[in-house]
């Protein structure tokens, strides 16, 4: 992937209110360096990113689908699978985020898309949230921890 693309793809999701990643029936995206540049670029600009499945798509064969490892092809070593592991457990909390909407949405008296998009809505709010007090946490964490270190040393 050119820098050039890689700066355009930056500038393109800093001017974005949201990601949306439409998953088809292969999960192609899963596979593509291209897509995983840009869903990381979303996910460290926190910008609200949504997994959206084909109509047809099987959750739990989407579940697998993002987890590099269970791909005969997967490298670890390379670029592709260094990237595609750090996204694992952020996908993971995308595709989560669907299946409670859609859980609860298909529990409702009347089952419309749109009431499936603000449950899907309010599921990535809350995902979001508790991401960014867990990434303070750690920030904060890593700052005590030189604090330490310096007035020690």
């Amino acid at each position: 992937v050119s820098m050039q693309r890689r700066s355009n793809t930056i500038l393109g999701l800093r001017r974005a209110d949201k990601l949306v990643i439409i998953a088809d029936k292969a999960f192609g995206f899963a596979r593509c360096l291209q897509c995983g540049y840009e869903i990381w670029e979303a996910k460290e600009g926190f910008l609200p990113t949504f997994l959206w499945p084909h109509r047809d798509a099987d959750l739990m064969e989407l579940k697998v689908a993002v987890d590099p490892t269970s791909r005969i092809d997967f490298k670890p070593e390379s670029i592709e699978g260094r990237t595609a592991t750090k996204l694992t457990s952020f996908l993971e909390g995308r595709l989560l985020c669907y299946a409670l909407a859609l859980q609860e949405a298909s529990g409702s008296k009347v089952f419309t898309l749109e009431k499936l998009r603000q449950l899907h809505v309010e599921s990535e709010r809350k995902m979001a949230l508790k991401e960014a007090v867990l990434n303070h946490e750690k920030r904060l964490q890593e700052l005590q921890r030189n604090l330490q270190t310096k007035e020690e040393g």
